[in-house]
C-alpha cells in the first residue's frame, strides 16, 4: 500500500458534504433513494449522510494508520504509530493521540483484523501490537 493521498481525501470529503447538503433540501429528496432501495419522500437524514461523511473522515486516519503499522517491524505500540503519522507529515483534525487510539483499536479487532494485539496495557505498558 503506497502513502495516503490526503489531498484527494479532502476532497472526497468537500464532495460528500456537498451531497448531504443536496440530500437534505427537499425539493431534491425525489432523487434520492434511502436504504431499503425505495425513493425518498424526506430526503436523506442529516444523521445519516453525517454518518457517511464521518466514516469517509476516518478512513483517512485509519489507511494512514495501517500504512505506518505495515511499514514497521516487530511489536510495536501506539507511541511509534503516532510518531510515524508525525514523521509522514499527517494533519490531525481535533485529538490527534485519540484518533490513532481509535484506528488501532479499529484494525485490531472484529472479524479481519488487520494488525493483532500481542499484549493488553497493563498498569503504565501500553498495548503492543504486530503486524500478522
Amino acid at each position: 500500500m503506497g502513502p495516503v493521498d490526503v489531498e484527494k481525501l479532502d476532497e472526497e470529503i468537500r464532495k460528500l458534504q456537498e451531497l448531504r447538503r443536496l440530500a437534505s433540501d427537499p425539493s431534491l429528496a425525489r432523487f434520492f433513494v434511502n436504504s431499503n432501495g425505495h425513493k425518498s419522500t424526506s430526503g436523506i437524514t442529516e444523521a445519516s449522510m453525517n454518518a457517511v461523511v464521518n466514516a469517509a473522515a476516518s478512513t483517512g486516519v485509519s489507511a494512514t494508520v495501517l500504512a505506518v503499522c505495515r511499514s514497521l517491524s516487530g511489536e510495536f505500540t501506539i507511541r511509534e504509530v503516532f510518531a510515524g503519522m508525525n514523521a509522514r507529515g499527517y494533519a490531525f483534525k481535533g485529538n490527534a493521540k485519540k484518533a490513532v487510539a481509535n484506528a488501532l483499536r479499529k484494525l485490531s479487532t472484529g472479524s479481519n483484523p488487520k494488525i493483532k494485539i500481542v499484549r493488553a496495557s497493563s498498569g503504565r505498558r501500553p498495548i503492543a501490537y504486530v503486524n500478522p
